[in-house]
């Protein structure tokens, strides 16, 4: 079964809109879920409201004719998912334009005293939209070295500013992060914004007449210390700030806070100094809402971490809140590296919402974070093309190829964009000796990882005797998780609560405290050859690895009954959530059946993918 595009992506307002859909691999002029067409030549209908699709992959989009005077909305499948990394148009005389989660590397764009919306995207310099008659909104966005200043119809709300120079404050924004700005500050600036929530992470500040922009390094890293430096360097400038009291206290410029090291690009991390601010406050700062973290730690026994000890991990560089590629990998040829964290307790049933992979592996030179690799490995020769099928072409060496099919010419060079055709009856091409066609599994270019997730464990507290090789333990503390000076040692390591380990073929280990062991799983976990928990797992969600889009993380239940605490199988076996090719085609009653989707639940959850290298682009 092949993929689909999401069952919907406005609601019910979908059903007012002209609907595209899009992929850099699509062909042709039909614009279909099943046939979409290449981004680079959209589709318009004059006075009619559109929604542009877009797949996952790489775009560029170049708009050199009117798309009408309706608004216009283009739609991802994700910021870390869909990348348009040039976005021009030269047409002037159009509706509003509205961008939703997606990556905007380069945007250029005259827009004619028409409004621009941004809603969760990730939106980098350069960005240029040179109207002043137009504005500007960005909505849950991650703003890359882009100063929301540089124009005064520019409203920015929840938004996460990387790497910028800016004002402090605006009026036109709240509850935005600064993260390592430069900052100034002017004593207007704390008389008219002092009532907006602003945090500062690892900002440098030129406050009033200061010669140039520093961090906050107060004696006292708390944040009562940073607040206190930044009213102290405030005073030595003349500039007094203001007081405010809200939840209980009273603090000088009080719905602002300050802080070094809280933050990963942007997103606070859990109990940090701008994180309890926010839970003192019931507010979240910048794009995302997130705060429970998956650690990535260099050493093996880091609770809840992506760590090189973990099995199914290889090819890559692990370091502290650092995945990277080794140096020596040769990014023109493919290769898949693998990712897999250990067990990660959530400490009671909960409803998954979403989960951010934040990297920046550079999707535009074919690097993809995903556990589905979506072109098939086999060269394909001629005679052997297949009626409805896409291809692409490739080089074998650094010089342009190219292949005559059907009466059409199609290359390599990626500038040209005609290295996708798809198949007709004709069977055979003629390839320039350098060619190699490679078929598209999937048009959509999705990018699906791996998880699995459960309600509960079983039940046994152990504390001594011999473990069972393959399989996952999980270290507790009879009373306290937050003690970390009581541990398991196994293999030579010291695991506190909360930490899990995969047994190899050393079956010992000893407890220091008061502390025990929980058997989670076995890891390669196949209830049809289960004996140790066998009866535990009867009637339960099981340990299996299922696919899911992080971006949406639902799934089919057992029997099309919400009520059922199993999901539903595919005819293979496999469960069916949100990243298996079956889900979105069951939401679209593709076989004549409504089925309902649900969102993923469990206690115990662990999650593994692939970064591979050579996908389309």
């Amino acid at each position: 079964m092949k993929y689909n595009f999401k069952e919907t992506y406005l609601g019910a307002e979908e059903a007012i809109h002209f609907v595209s859909y899009y992929s850099p691999v699509g062909i042709g002029n039909s614009y279909t879920r099943d046939n979409p067409g290449h981004s680079k030549s959209l589709r318009s209908k004059e006075g009619t409201k559109v929604l542009h699709v877009l797949s996952s992959g790489v775009h560029n989009i170049s708009v050199t004719q009117g798309l009408g005077s309706a608004q216009n909305t283009f739609q991802g499948q994700g910021i870390f998912n869909t990348k348009v990394s040039s976005f021009f148009g030269n047409v002037s005389m159009w509706g509003n334009i509205v961008c939703s989660k997606m990556h905007i590397k380069n945007w250029n764009w005259y827009l004619n005293n028409n409004q621009g919306y941004f809603n969760n995207c990730i939106v980098e310099s350069p960005f240029n939209s040179s109207n002043a008659n137009t504005s500007i909104y960005f909505n849950s966005c991650l703003l890359i070295g882009i100063n929301p200043s540089y124009k005064t119809t520019c409203n920015t709300n929840r938004c996460v500013i990387y790497k910028a120079t800016t004002p402090c404050a605006r009026s036109s924004a709240s509850l935005n992060l600064f993260d390592s700005c430069n900052i100034t500050v002017s004593q207007a600036d704390i008389n008219t914004y002092y009532s907006n929530y602003y945090a500062y992470n690892n900002c440098k500040f030129k406050i009033g007449n200061e010669p140039e922009y520093t961090l906050l390094q107060p004696s006292e890293r708390t944040e009562e210390g940073y607040r206190n430096e930044f009213d102290k360097r405030c005073t030595a400038q003349g500039i007094t700030l203001k007081d405010v009291s809200e939840s209980g206290e009273t603090l000088k410029q009080g719905r602002w806070v300050f802080a070094n090291n809280s933050t990963i690009v942007g997103v606070p991390i859990e109990n940090s100094i701008i994180h309890n601010f926010e839970k003192r406050r019931s507010i979240h700062f910048g794009y995302t809402s997130v705060r429970e973290r998956i650690n990535i730690s260099a050493t093996p026994n880091k609770p809840v971490s992506f760590n090189p000890a973990n099995p199914n991990t290889s090819g890559v560089v692990i370091k502290d809140d650092s995945i990277s590629l080794p140096e020596s990998l040769n990014m023109s040829e493919k290769n898949i590296s693998k990712v897999c964290s250990n067990i990660y307790p959530l400490m009671g049933v909960n409803k998954l919402t979403d989960i951010i992979l934040s990297h920046n592996f550079p999707r535009e030179y074919g690097v993809a974070v995903s556990s589905k690799y979506n072109l098939s490995d086999n060269v394909v020769t001629s005679g052997s093309i297949v009626s409805g099928t896409t291809y692409i072409v490739r080089s074998n060496n650094l010089g342009e190829a190219t292949i005559s099919y059907n009466g059409a010419t199609y290359s390599s060079a990626l500038s040209k964009s005609n290295y996708a055709f798809k198949g007709t009856t004709t069977t055979t091409f003629t390839p320039s000796t350098n060619a190699v066609v490679h078929e598209v599994i999937d048009e959509k270019l999705w990018q699906p990882i791996y998880m699995r997730i459960v309600d509960e464990i079983p039940a046994s507290k152990i504390t001594s005797g011999n473990l069972q090789a393959g399989y996952w333990y999980l270290v507790e503390h009879d009373s306290d998780q937050n003690n970390t000076s009581d541990y398991i040692t196994y293999n030579g390591i010291n695991y506190p609560p909360l930490s899990s380990f995969l047994v190899d073929n050393v079956l010992t280990f000893s407890k220091t405290g008061n502390i025990h062991l929980r058997r989670c799983w076995k890891d390669n976990f196949d209830f049809n050859t289960e004996v140790t928990d066998k009866t535990f797992w009867q009637n339960k969600q099981k340990p299996e690895w299922f696919l899911i889009f992080p971006e949406d993380l639902r799934c089919l239940r057992k029997n099309n009954n919400l009520n059922s605490i199993e999901m539903m199988r595919d005819d293979e076996g496999n469960y069916i959530a949100s990243g298996n090719p079956a889900f979105y085609n069951m939401l679209l009653a593709e076989n004549g059946t409504p089925y309902q989707a649900d969102n993923i639940k469990g206690s115990y959850i662990q999650l593994k993918f692939d970064i591979s290298t050579l996908n389309p682009v």
